[in-house]
């Protein structure tokens, strides 16, 4: 009788084993540890059998909450027909290139993107399933469509810089005519050329709030008051202390509206200065700018000086100013209402 034996040695392969493992070990450490991502296995029927407590952070979900699933709280969107095929694929053995991008429905109920890198665990030939990292992608994604949706705007802004520039300058020009014909000695060319000095920067200061603005669609009202205000304030409150009470709502407009309007709270505003005063020491104007129930932009400048003469008709009066508030108001389809209550007022209101 003989005895036969074979001896295989299987200390490699253990040792591989081991090093496979303790790898395994350290990769989900290292996934445990961050909060910007998740790892993941599932079975060879797509059910999840481990995942790293970060998803809680990410989707709300409790680890428990994702065991023995395999719809991933996925939404109805497309892509995630797309990522089931890829998964199909990796159970089939086959490999993919690139990652994945999964739509998953969050606890709170707002949908988040995952982009998942994915592959198919095979052992001894055998596919028993898939394992993969998951990255919430989200406020990149939103960065980037805001960042397409700014740079749309800001191509309709450039197209339209061109014909806004020659519409400015047309306005200019037709001041600067209207205002040469009041011109008749040296003082009256010094008094037009301030006015013409201040028409002009109204307008360049609407432009300036318009490229600065994050919302390249709209100009900032109440920055825009503030700031013009204060500029004519210094620079013709040189006889007279006056004050300026500014109640004004966080209001925008498209630059359609904010140039003739910015021209018409510079005349208003200047000829409050200059004329509303008259022998006194001190006065107070008031700018109110707010939205009203109806929906309609309400401007009101007010001041405590000596108000309107009786029987005031702006439609009659001579100075270039005065007339251009009531052409401007027809410009942005508003309505002008005057005034006598304790000094003049003037408010005007226009639609949204």
């Amino acid at each position: 009788k003989y005895l036969y034996s074979i001896i295989h040695d299987i200390s490699y392969r253990i040792k591989v084993e081991e090093e496979l493992h303790l790898n395994e070990e350290k990769m989900r450490l290292l996934v445990e540890g961050t909060r910007e991502l998740f790892f993941y296995t599932q079975d060879s029927y797509a059910k999840v059998t481990y995942i790293s407590p970060s998803v809680e952070l990410i989707t709300g979900y409790k680890v428990k909450d994702w065991i023995g699933q395999s719809h991933w709280f996925v939404t109805d969107s497309e892509i995630n027909k797309l990522a089931k095929q890829r998964t199909g694929k990796h159970l089939k053995g086959i490999k993919t290139k690139g990652p994945i991008i999964v739509e998953v429905r969050h606890a709170n109920g707002n949908p988040i993107l995952l982009e998942v890198f994915e592959s198919p665990i095979i052992r001894q030939g055998k596919v028993t399933g898939v394992h993969g990292v998951a990255h919430d992608i989200t406020k990149r994604v939103n960065a980037e469509k805001q960042i397409q949706k700014d740079l749309k705007i800001k191509e309709t802004l450039l197209k339209e810089i061109h014909h806004r520039v020659k519409n400015n300058l047309s306005i200019i020009i037709s001041l600067l005519n209207m205002q040469s014909e009041k011109i008749k000695t040296k003082k009256d060319a010094i008094d037009a050329f301030r006015k013409s000095r201040d028409r002009v920067y109204s307008m360049a200061l609407i432009h300036e709030k318009l490229y600065n603005s994050e919302d390249l669609s709209g100009i900032d009202m109440k920055s825009y008051i503030e700031k013009i205000a204060g500029e004519l304030l210094r620079t013709y409150s040189y006889d007279i202390k006056i004050q300026m009470n500014l109640d004004l709502e966080n209001i925008f407009l498209d630059i359609d509206k904010a140039v003739p309007c910015g021209l018409i709270i510079n005349e208003l505003i200047t000829n409050a200065i200059k004329h509303s005063f008259v022998n006194l020491d001190s006065g107070l104007i008031n700018i109110i700018l707010k939205r009203s129930e109806n929906n309609e932009n309400i401007l009101i400048i007010k001041d405590n000086g000596i108000g309107l003469p009786e029987g005031f008709d702006i439609l009659k009066q001579k100075s270039l100013g005065l007339r251009l508030i009531n052409i401007l108001t027809n410009q942005i389809d508003g309505k002008l209402e005057y005034s006598n209550n304790d000094g003049a007022v003037f408010k005007i209101s226009f639609p949204k």
